[in-house]
């Protein structure tokens, strides 16, 4: 049999379901507790022997075996996969990103890195945008938005701007 978990656990169920279903079913229901405890013991040594398995590993799916057997309809539950209710709730989109979203990728790529040439990070440009610009920002009026956020973050943070070696936005210029 392969290394495949899931194939060797598949395995090992259907002859574990092949031996009690070759007994019958109903006939070990029919049984005694002890004597019908004893065929189960039976029946886990042969499932080891047949597949290799270790004993306890034999007595659980002889278990499963019995209880799919007796109940053919009933759904296993399942393991692993997406469940209802299960993880984190969708993220709702932030105030900035539903103001930027009319920008191309590109110039959002540009727009994001517009305040490391001047002593800023990215923080900065958000708060920028959700605070005092509060108006979308589009591809057509993003160099504008730039040029106002870095005159902001001049006045609102002396100490750490520095001008830029180029503009990012139009680097022919060197706009400060």
């Amino acid at each position: 049999m392969g290394s495949n978990r899931k194939e060797l656990s598949e395995f090992i169920l259907r002859t574990a379901e092949e031996i009690v279903g070759q007994f019958g079913i109903e006939k070990l229901d029919e049984m005694p507790l002890k004597e019908a405890n004893a065929q189960r013991v039976v029946f886990k040594y042969q499932v080891a022997r047949l597949t290799g398995c270790h004993l306890e590993t034999a007595r659980r799916n002889v278990a499963r075996a019995c209880r799919r057997l007796r109940h053919p309809d009933r759904r296993e539950p399942q393991r692993g996969g997406p469940r209802e209710g299960a993880g984190r709730p969708p993220r709702a989109p932030s105030l900035y990103e539903k103001l930027t979203a009319g920008m191309s990728e590109k110039n959002q790529q540009a727009f994001v890195l517009c305040p490391m040439y001047i002593g800023g990070d990215s923080t900065d440009i958000e708060t920028f945008i959700e605070m005092v610009y509060q108006k979308p920002v589009t591809d057509e009026n993003f160099k504008q938005v730039a040029h106002e956020f870095r005159r902001w973050y001049r006045d609102n943070y002396p100490g750490e701007y520095h001008p830029p070696p180029i503009d990012p936005i139009w680097p022919a210029r060197g706009v400060h």
